[in-house]
């Protein structure tokens, strides 16, 4: 979602960012080629001194005095929270994008950075009392609003690897590495509460080899069997 807004973003700010992904990094760099954007990778130190330097580097970013800073990730706002609690001002210009029900310390977070926005891909993060939902404003503190995850749609052809589309079938596409920590189980399984009609392609990166093996198995039992499709990561979703 963020690569996809970072062009825009770049043509009314210069952008500074700090980025952990590899991959992400080498997209970044791709997409913001013709820009003034500065991109600074986070070293591979032992955890401790990545948060030391991500302290350091938003810091000296600071001193530019920037039009809002952008977290995008739960260690990145949890850095900016923990930040805020000494410079009050850096929590006034956040904007922090949760976008899953996987963050820890979200509590300390939403409180820390009281003047912040927070944006969620869905009010199903706001809604839930036992996450975001304590701390909603009105009875709460944190404002919010909605920003629907977002994949750049282009002209190409449909992939060949793309399970053939059939007459009448309506199909969801979930986008992510194949890991435990991204919940593709809970996909599969909604599923079954759905007409039969209702097609699952899961398509990313396998990182644990168990968890695939696993959701393999899942979609063989009856009622998923043929509705489930798996494909390798796709460098254009679209």
């Amino acid at each position: 979602s963020l690569e996809v807004l970072l062009p825009l973003l770049a043509r009314d700010y210069q952008l500074h960012l700090l980025i952990e992904n590899r991959r992400h990094m080498s997209h970044c760099q791709d997409l913001l080629s013709d820009t003034d954007a500065r991109m600074t990778r986070l070293p591979g130190f032992y955890r401790p001194l990545q948060i030391l330097y991500s302290v350091i580097w938003l810091l000296q970013k600071w001193r530019l005095k920037p039009d809002f800073i952008l977290t995008n990730t739960n260690k990145s706002a949890l850095i900016v929270a923990v930040v805020s609690r000494i410079f009050p001002s850096v929590g006034k210009s956040t904007k922090v994008y949760v976008r899953d029900f996987q963050w820890r310390g979200v509590g300390f977070i939403a409180k820390s950075l009281k003047a912040a926005l927070f944006l969620v891909p869905s009010p199903a993060l706001i809604e839930c009392k036992d996450y975001l939902g304590d701390y909603v404003l009105p009875k709460g503190s944190v404002r919010w609003a909605v920003v629907p995850n977002a994949a750049p749609m282009s002209r190409a052809d449909t992939p060949a690897a793309f399970p053939q589309q059939l007459i009448g079938v309506r199909y969801i596409l979930s986008l992510a590495a194949i890991a435990r920590w991204k919940g593709q189980e809970y996909a599969i399984e909604a599923l079954r509460r759905l007409p039969s009609n209702s097609h699952l392609v899961i398509s990313g990166d396998v990182a644990d080899r168990f968890y695939l093996d696993q959701l393999t198995s899942m979609a063989s039992t009856p009622g998923l069997r043929s509705r489930v499709h798996f494909l390798e990561f796709q460098d254009d979703p679209s």
